[in-house]
């Protein structure tokens, strides 16, 4: 079974895992179209040879701007289309406090 663990800020990643190993990972797949960051589709599709996704929900952070929100939601969004295009429904939303407590993560990190 593969499974698919997206982060999805601007800084964020792609990780598949099969059988609790790390088979391939990428930094989250953006471009620059214009003034804006947009998700590139290429490594994305990746996502259809995966058999479940667990993908990271988003939240407004203190201090910012409407700006970086709104690039932050046009990320998850193009992310989260293609996981439901893919496997649904075999996408897990989650808080990063679950996955981070799952992990034994200390909260922050």
């Amino acid at each position: 079974m593969i499974i698919v663990g997206i982060d999805p800020g601007q800084n964020g990643g792609i990780v598949w895992l099969q059988d609790g190993v790390i088979i391939r990972s990428c930094k989250m797949p953006v471009a620059q179209s214009y003034s804006k960051l947009r998700l590139d589709p290429g490594p994305c599709r990746l996502l259809a040879h995966a058999d479940h996704a667990v993908l990271e929900m988003i939240s407004a952070r203190p201090g910012q701007d409407s700006r970086s929100g709104a690039q932050q939601n046009r990320l998850f969004g193009g992310i989260e289309a293609m996981a439901w295009a893919y496997l649904d429904p075999n996408v897990h939303p989650v808080q990063p406090s679950q996955w981070k407590r799952g992990l034994g993560m200390l909260a922050g990190k």
